[in-house]
């Protein structure tokens, strides 16, 4: 069985899915102010930054991300993150 999502992240992705984009931002900060090397909510801020056209920001939060990443010795998701900087 599938372990629970913590409710920061049910919250988030509800305010995603019904369009509340810059409520969902808020929502990511914060989980990151909490846990700060989560890998999936500084993916998600990222993406939802490059949505806003906030694409300085979305590459901070991607390489917080790739360096995780790295760290974990996952390098191949960490090159996805760090090219999708490039592009």
């Amino acid at each position: 069985m599938e372990a629970e999502r913590p409710p920061a992240f049910v919250q988030a992705e509800k305010l995603l899915r019904t369009g509340k984009l810059q409520d969902a931002i808020d929502a990511y900060v914060r989980i990151l102010s909490a846990a700060p090397g989560n890998v999936e909510a500084s993916n998600q801020l990222g993406q939802l930054y490059l949505r806003t056209g906030q694409p300085d920001k979305a590459n901070g939060c991607f390489a917080v991300a790739a360096d995780a990443l790295v760290r974990q010795g996952q390098r191949a998701e960490a090159a996805d993150l760090y090219l999708k900087m490039l592009l």
